[in-house]
């Protein structure tokens, strides 16, 4: 079992390790930020600061699903002001 599990982020495809990539979370038709990484359900990564505002400013959307008559779609969640990430150290510091 690979103890570094391999994640691409949502916005600009890169490549990278799940540790060093935002994690989002899907609930009730809502995406959240999931900072502890261990929520339950269907997630997606980002791997910057500048991706995610990127994926706001261009009103990105997410699709989950592989049949596309049940696929869902959802945003990317807006943030708090003076809401910034950065990574220290290969984890996001709020």
């Amino acid at each position: 079992m690979d103890n570094n599990p391999e994640r691409s982020c949502v916005i600009c495809r890169k490549k990278g390790l799940k540790k060093d990539f935002l994690r989002f979370v899907v609930k009730d038709q809502k995406a959240e930020l999931d900072m502890e990484k261990n929520k339950t359900g269907r997630g997606f990564y980002i791997c910057s600061d500048k991706c995610w505002e990127e994926g706001l400013k261009k009103e990105r959307k997410v699709r989950f699903g592989s049949d596309a008559r049940k696929a869902r779609t959802v945003g990317i969640p807006g943030r708090e002001k003076n809401n910034k990430f950065q990574i220290t150290n290969n984890n996001f510091q709020n």
